[in-house]
């Protein structure tokens, strides 16, 4: 099995602890705005039939580092928010510090990741913008660094019109990491 054409889109989060006995914080995931990538996000689109199924929450992408669960969606026009049900308290020292960070405001930026399905480009106000009109979300990261434009910093995503040569992986699927794409997008980009 071999996993192509992911895009990662990450955004500046408005984050609200609505649950702190049990740790269950409300996280805007997506917005419609332009990101500093020139794309868009339709919100209506966002399919998240597979990802409730696993609705797993990780630290910058990373499959071994695990933070909690989705437990529920809301999808509004040009916003979608998501609750987010941190691990107990004391299952781990990293899960506690990334709640911690996260309820005091140091942390609060995420990152979906998604397969297209519906895209292209579109002009938006005289600027050509990639819409991503119909997306399967397959997972959503607690991330340090944002791409949306009313984040703090910058940050490069996963393009779907990036070549992404399918993985050398056999049939084993965890053996393939998002860093394997990150290093051969960055050697490319040097040729």
């Amino acid at each position: 099995m071999t996993i192509k054409n992911i895009v990662q889109k990450q955004f500046q989060l408005a984050t609200k602890v609505i649950d702190e006995e049990n740790r269950i914080v409300r996280f805007t995931i997506s917005t419609e705005s332009i990101d500093r990538d020139g794309d868009i996000v339709r919100q209506a689109g966002l399919d998240f039939g597979n990802y409730k199924k696993n609705p797993i929450v990780l630290y910058n992408h990373s499959r071994d580092k695990e933070l909690g669960n989705g437990e529920e969606w809301i999808v509004e026009s040009t916003s979608t928010s998501m609750d987010v049900k941190f691990a107990p308290e004391g299952i781990s020292q990293f899960i506690d510090e990334k709640y911690n960070l996260v309820k005091c405001g140091v942390l609060r930026t995420g990152s979906i990741g998604f397969i297209p399905k519906d895209y292209g480009w579109i002009n938006i106000d005289g600027r050509e913008v990639f819409e991503y009109e119909r997306v399967e979300v397959i997972e959503f990261s607690v991330c340090t660094i944002p791409s949306n434009p009313d984040a703090t910093s910058s940050s490069k995503s996963f393009r779907e019109t990036v070549k992404i040569p399918e993985p050398d992986i056999s049939d084993d699927i965890e053996s393939f990491e998002i860093k394997d794409l990150e290093e051969y997008i960055e050697i490319e980009k040097l040729k």
